[in-house]
């Protein structure tokens, strides 16, 4: 019970709370609320292997007999004295939030952290950050909330911690498509683009998740997860062989340089879009155009498979190379933030 509020506090995982909460917040993103729920569901699932390295208190704010908002204080002994709040979600009352930040704060204080960051769903592997504004539908693997979620933040203390944008391009119009002479040069310097297939699936996998423990080494709230937990969230990847554009870049001698993980949008039907959501390259094989190799790989396939648009999926502000392959007139689809705050 919070005893400076009317509103009651529930702790414990309860999906049940949880999906009804989101059902009625996202009634008009029902593919949002379906994966939303999904997510959490496998989360706290007790197979989830994360739970070998943190602990997480769950609390429901009730008004009435209502459940009007939900977060989760994530202790996680690999990130210091740095504390996480995810699985934020709220009806758009101050009070409510203010209530669920206190208890959340609270017990991450009291676990010895001095810092908390979020919202971010037990790490950056899942679904993080709060989206604004809500001027274009929901995509496939978007971290995707509500927009009045960065004033609840805001107003309840905490401040900006990062920011990342998405673009969204028509295929005829995007720069990518002048990257022609890159991707030719990385096939003529022996460069091969190894897509991920039902026979491959786990050998991919494998080779996505060794490449990112290096490559995303120091990026912003990176935690170095184990084997074991990135399997866990990725094999649904490994048995949904449908179209995607997931491949590994291979150099001349077989060896595994770089990732790249996109997707077809499943969330619109409307307009053909394809999700660029996460690449990478091993340091010595940066500033060597593979990147825009790379990317010029995936334009032409999804320009074959029909698709019309390429969604840049929650680029970091700070990344001039990776923005520039936007067009000028270009504005963002959607921004995104992850927010601070000290314990004191």
């Amino acid at each position: 019970m919070n005893k400076e509020t009317k509103y009651r506090i529930h702790t414990g995982v309860s999906v049940g709370e949880y999906q009804a909460l989101i059902l009625r917040l996202y009634e008009q993103y029902p593919n949002v609320a379906r994966s939303k729920v999904m997510e959490f569901e496998k989360a706290f699932s007790p197979e989830n292997p994360f739970f070998r390295f943190a602990k997480v208190m769950n609390f429901y704010v009730y008004d009435s007999n209502d459940v009007v908002g939900h977060i989760a204080a994530i202790v996680d002994s690999r990130l210091g004295e740095i504390g996480i709040i995810g699985f934020f979600e709220c009806e758009n009352k101050q009070g409510y939030a203010d209530c669920l930040f206190g208890e959340a704060n609270k017990f991450l204080k009291d676990a010895g952290l001095k810092e908390c960051r979020g919202p971010i769903n037990m790490n950056v592997w899942l679904n993080s950050r709060v989206s604004y504004p809500e001027d274009h539908q929901p995509f496939f693997l978007e971290p995707f909330t509500l927009m009045y979620y960065r004033e609840l933040f805001l107003n309840g203390g905490y401040v900006v911690d990062h920011q990342n944008i998405t673009i969204s391009e028509s295929i005829e119009k995007t720069k990518i498509r002048n990257y022609e002479k890159y991707y030719s040069q990385s096939i003529a310097d022996g460069y091969r683009y190894q897509t991920l297939t039902s026979e491959n699936a786990m050998e991919c996998v494998h080779d996505i998740y060794a490449l990112t423990s290096t490559i995303f080494e120091g990026s912003y709230s990176f935690c170095k997860i184990t084997e074991e937990e990135f399997l866990y969230f990725a094999e649904q990847y490994t048995k949904n062989h449908g179209q995607n554009y997931i491949f590994i870049l291979k150099n001349a001698d077989d060896v595994s340089v770089g990732f790249f993980f996109a997707m077809p949008d499943l969330f619109n039907h409307r307009e053909k879009s394809v999700v660029l959501k996460t690449m990478g390259l091993l340091p010595p094989y940066q500033g060597k155009n593979l990147g825009s190799a790379m990317l010029y790989f995936v334009y032409q396939e999804a320009k074959r498979g029909g698709y019309e648009r390429l969604i840049s999926s929650t680029m970091s502000v700070d990344n001039n190379r990776i923005l520039s392959i936007a067009d000028q007139n270009t504005v963002p689809y959607r921004k995104y933030e992850v927010f601070k705050k000290e314990l004191l």
